[in-house]
């Protein structure tokens, strides 16, 4: 079974994402994930909801 592709997304200022497979998740500002998230790495500089079930090796 192959691994499926992780991407880098990134929220500045105010914004909302989906949730889904991320390397990296990066909230600068005001961020929402709506949905559940797998991510190598959560990084947020001020708020961030997440509206789901989070799965990481590290969150900062």
């Amino acid at each position: 079974m192959s691994e499926q592709k992780r991407t880098n997304v990134h929220v500045a200022g105010s914004g909302r994402i989906s949730g889904g497979v991320y390397d990296t998740v990066t909230v600068a500002g005001s961020g929402w994930i709506e949905g559940d998230v797998d991510a190598n790495l959560i990084k947020t500089a001020g708020s961030c909801r997440i509206d789901g079930d989070v799965k990481t090796k590290e969150m900062t």
